[in-house]
């Protein structure tokens, strides 16, 4: 049967669960798939080739192709990634050519009308040095909900966010290896990002935390449910972002703290913590995610009085060793549901060097029977996991078992 048999909108979704190179191949049949076959190859773009001959003809490719039918072509791009590596060669510089194709690439982005995903590489340099009508084709469209300008968003960069149409839902902001932007601004007197502060449901700071610590000490953002603090450079002031963003629900946490406390007054809705140290939080809050292995064991004395203070009832550990974590969970009696969680990469790494384990030796070694101190009504643990180490005559009935008797307590254990 004919592809002229469906109607063009059938065919289009169909072709947009199929795999990039199937699509290409399906497009090349005839000039019909290829109408059909165009939205699904334009809906995410990339234009970040690695080295400057390969930035130069991808993008000039991809301009060809759009330009050839505007703006029917532009409306189908949902996500976008751009930034100085699309233009300027490795040392940063600017040919007359690569300014051309910016004001073609400036021309399809204003004409995007779908666009809803925006990720700027190395935003500041991109900004500071492009042609102006890329920054204000950036600013002129209405439909973004996600923006990411990552590599280093300085004050050229805030200033493209602070003038914005679009009013999105997420945004990321980045800084890496570069003094923070915040000396450029006139600390207490600017108004940081004002036209995001009613719509923004969630937040992405690497570094740059000050932005917000030492610019909005009086202004509140009540949208924002979910934000994420990671970074290296920058120490985080956990009380003041609950001052900034007090209606936020999920909070993660990926880099170091100052020693202020957050306390029960701040963060009142805060239902879930993740975080892969011991954080300055003293205030309930009802779920917990630890991730990574290592930390529990060198920072166990702050672990236990951070865990003492949030009061979780459910704990999902996520890449943490058991016996990391059993006696840290085991003295922390708010607890009633604990999940392990291991990436799917790394299942069966590390496990081979224990040889076969019965399952008694198993608890053992990850020193099971600290749990049984945790008033827990249910244990999640992946099977997989568990039976990379017990003997291949044993099984999960078998496992279940005998943990159940370590802890002393029947009906608790579930594989996942």
């Amino acid at each position: 049967m004919s592809i002229f048999a469906f109607p063009v909108e059938l065919v289009q979704d169909v072709v947009s669960y199929m795999a990039k190179p199937d699509i290409l191949k399906f497009a090349f049949t005839c000039r019909t798939a290829y109408a059909c076959a165009v939205p699904s190859i334009l809906r995410d773009v990339s234009l970040r080739k690695g080295t400057k001959k390969e930035a130069d003809e991808h993008l000039r490719s991809f301009c060809i192709c759009v330009l050839a039918d505007l703006p029917r072509r532009a409306s189908h791009i949902r996500s976008l990634t751009i930034g100085t590596p699309t233009f300027a060669d490795e040392k940063g510089a600017y040919s007359q050519q690569d300014y051309a194709l910016a004001d073609h690439l400036a021309r399809i982005i204003s004409l995007a009308t779908g666009l809803r995903l925006l990720i700027v590489l190395d935003a500041e340099r991109l900004f500071c040095s492009a042609p102006p009508q890329l920054a204000r084709a950036i600013i002129s469209l209405n439909n973004l909900s996600d923006i990411q300008f990552e590599g280093y968003a300085g004050p050229h960069a805030l200033g493209v966010l602070s003038e914005m149409r679009s009013r999105p839902v997420a945004v990321t902001l980045t800084s890496f290896g570069t003094p923070t932007c915040h000396r450029a601004l006139r600390t207490g007197r600017d108004r940081l990002l004002p036209n995001f502060s009613d719509t923004l449901v969630s937040l992405t700071l690497v570094n740059n935390h000050d932005l917000f610590q030492a610019l909005q000490s009086d202004v509140v953002w009540p949208t924002l449910k979910h934000l994420t603090i990671g970074g290296v450079r920058d120490a985080a002031n956990l009380p003041a972002f609950a001052r900034t963003f007090p209606g936020v629900r999920r909070l993660e946490v990926y880099a170091r703290c100052t020693e202020e406390t957050v306390g029960p007054g701040l963060w009142k809705q805060l239902e879930c913590v993740s975080l892969d140290r011991p954080v300055p939080i003293c205030r309930p809050v009802r779920h917990i995610e630890l991730v990574g292995g290592d930390w529990m064991e060198e920072q166990f004395g702050l672990s236990a009085t951070m865990m003492a203070g949030i009061e979780p009832t459910t704990v999902t550990c996520r890449d943490v060793d058991v016996q990391a974590v059993a006696q840290l969970l085991g003295c922390t009696h708010s607890i009633r549901y604990v999940r392990f969680v291991r990436a799917s990469a790394h299942t069966r790494q590390g496990f081979a060097l224990f040889g076969s384990l019965s399952a008694d030796s198993w608890l053992e070694a990850h020193n099971f029977s600290a749990l049984a101190r945790a008033h827990l009504l249910a244990l999640t643990i992946p099977v997989d996991i568990v039976r990379a180490y017990i003997d291949i005559d044993g099984d999960w009935a078998c496992f279940r078992a005998r943990s159940e008797v370590a802890i002393g307590r029947a009906g608790y254990l579930r594989g996942s």
